[in-house]
C-alpha cells in the first residue's frame, strides 16, 4: 500500500524498524563482583537478591510456547556468582529446544588452563555461546588478564563452547568513529582497538564479529565447519555496542556522551521492545533487558507458570506503548510530554536515554494514552 502523509503516525510507521526474532533473558541475580559505571540495570555487589529455581524454570517452559523463541540469555549481574543453577537452567532450555547463551565478565579464568576447564564444562553442558563483556568500564573491577585468559583457554580446551569478547564504545569524540587499520588487515573503531591493545590482545588475532559472520555464510559443509572450529581455537571473535546514557551511566559518565553524534538514534524504532522478553531477579516481566528494568512499577507482572508467562509475554507485546516504542519510538512521546508542559527539556542521545526520560516522569498509563493518541493522530 502507498503510504502517504494522511495515514496516521503508527500505519506510516509499522514495519520500519528491524526483523528481531523474539527472545528471553534472566535475570537470575542483580548481584554482581563489579560495579561498572556504564551499566544501565546499576547491577553491582551491594545489589542482593536472585531469581528462583521453579520462577525461571517456568519461565523457560513459557518461553518454549511462543512460536520462534528459541533463544534463552542470561544476563544483568554476574551469572557465574551461581554457575550450577544457571548451568541447570541452560540444560532445561536446551531439552526444550532453545538456544542458550550466558554474558560474563570473566572473573573466574584466574589462568588459561582454569579458562580452559569452565569453557569444556560448558561446551559438555550444551551451552550455545559465552558473552565476554570488556571494555574500560570493566578494568577497575576486573583485571584484563581474565579475559586475555579467555582467549588463551580457548586454544587448550577441548571441547570448547563459542564465545564473543563483547566491548562497550564511548563515542564522545569523531575520533573514536575513526577506523584504523590492523596487521590482519580489519578496519576497527579507534577504541575498540585501543581497547583491545589495553587488554594486551594481539590484534591480529582477533575478527570483528561481522566480517566474521560474512564468511561463514559464504561456506559450506566441511569448509564451514573447519573454519568456525579455527575461529574458537585461534581467533578472538570481537563484537562492540555504543553506550547508553541511562542507569548508572546516566549519572556517572554524563560528559561522555555527544548529543551531535548519537542523538539521531533516539528518533530511531527499538525493534527489541516486547521481543527482547526480561524476567528480571525479583520476577517481574519487562519488555526489554535495558532501563526499563529499573522501573518495577512499570512491569507487566509476576507470572507464576508457563501459561501464565506465555500469556503475559503476549499481552505485553501488543501493549499499546511497548508496540509504539518497537514501531515508532520513544522520541515521539518525549516531545509530546514536553510540549505539554513539566517534562525535563534535556534532549535524549539515544534511544535508551529517550525511554528512560519517560519511564522516570510518566507512569504506564499516561504512556499508554499517549501512545494511543499519537497512533491515531495524523502527522504534522
Amino acid at each position: 500500500m502507498t503510504q502517504t502523509d494522511s495515514q496516521p503516525l503508527m500505519e506510516r510507521l509499522v514495519g520500519v524498524s528491524s526483523i528481531v526474532e523474539p527472545f528471553l533473558t534472566l535475570y537470575f541475580t542483580s548481584h554482581c563482583n563489579a560495579a561498572c559505571a556504564h551499566c544501565i540495570v546499576e547491577s553491582g555487589p551491594r545489589r542482593r537478591g536472585r531469581m528462583s529455581i521453579e520462577t525461571a524454570r517456568a519461565a523457560i517452559h513459557g518461553a518454549s510456547l511462543i512460536e520462534k523463541m528459541k533463544l534463552l540469555v542470561f544476563s544483568g549481574g554476574e551469572s557465574f556468582l551461581h554457575a550450577p543453577e544457571v548451568l541447570e537452567l541452560c540444560e532445561c532450555a536446551r531439552h526444550l529446544g532453545m538456544k542458550t547463551r550466558i554474558v560474563t565478565n570473566a572473573f573466574w579464568a584466574k589462568s588459561p588452563e582454569r579458562a580452559a576447564e569452565v569453557l569444556e564444562l560448558l561446551a559438555r553442558r550444551g551451552l550455545g555461546e559465552l558473552f565476554v563483556s570488556f571494555d574500560e568500564f570493566h578494568l577497575p573491577w576486573i583485571p584484563p588478564e581474565r579475559v586475555l585468559n579467555v582467549f588463551r583457554g580457548a586454544g587448550l580446551a577441548d571441547p570448547v563452547v563459542p564465545y564473543v569478547l563483547y566491548c562497550t564504545v564511548v563515542r564522545a569524540s569523531r575520533s573514536a568513529l575513526e577506523r584504523v587499520s590492523s596487521s590482519s588487515g580489519f578496519a576497527w573503531p579507534r577504541m575498540v582497538a585501543e581497547t583491545l591493545e589495553a587488554y594486551g590482545f594481539p590484534v591480529e588475532k582477533c575478527v570483528p564479529q561481522p566480517i566474521a559472520h560474512e564468511i561463514v555464510a559464504k561456506l559450506q559443509g566441511e569448509a564451514r565447519e573447519r573454519f568456525k572450529r579455527e575461529m574458537v581455537r585461534e581467533r578472538a571473535l570481537i563484537a562492540w555496542q555504543d553506550l547508553a546514557q541511562g542507569g548508572r551511566a546516566a549519572r556517572e559518565l554524563r560528559n561522555e556522551f555527544a548529543g551531535d553524534l548519537v542523538g539521531g538514534e533516539a528518533l530511531a524504532a527499538c525493534p527489541l521492545s516486547g521481543v527482547q522478553a526480561t524476567l528480571a531477579a525479583d520476577g517481574r516481566l519487562f519488555p526489554c533487558c535495558s532501563v526499563w528494568t529499573n522501573w518495577p512499577d512499570h512491569g507487566f507482572g509476576r507470572p507464576q507458570t508457563p501459561d501464565e508467562f506465555a500469556g503475559l509475554l503476549e499481552a505485553m507485546r501488543e501493549d499499546p506503548y511497548v508496540r509504539f516504542i518497537r514501531e515508532v519510538g520513544p522520541l515521539h512521546l518525549v516531545d509530546h510530554f514536553r510540549n505539554q508542559g513539566g517534562f525535563p527539556s534535556e534532549r535524549p542521545t539515544n534511544i535508551c536515554h529517550a525511554c528512560e526520560s519517560l519511564l522516570a516522569n510518566r507512569s504506564l498509563d499516561q504512556l499508554r494514552a499517549a501512545a494511543r493518541e499519537a497512533s491515531r493522530a495524523d502527522p504534522p
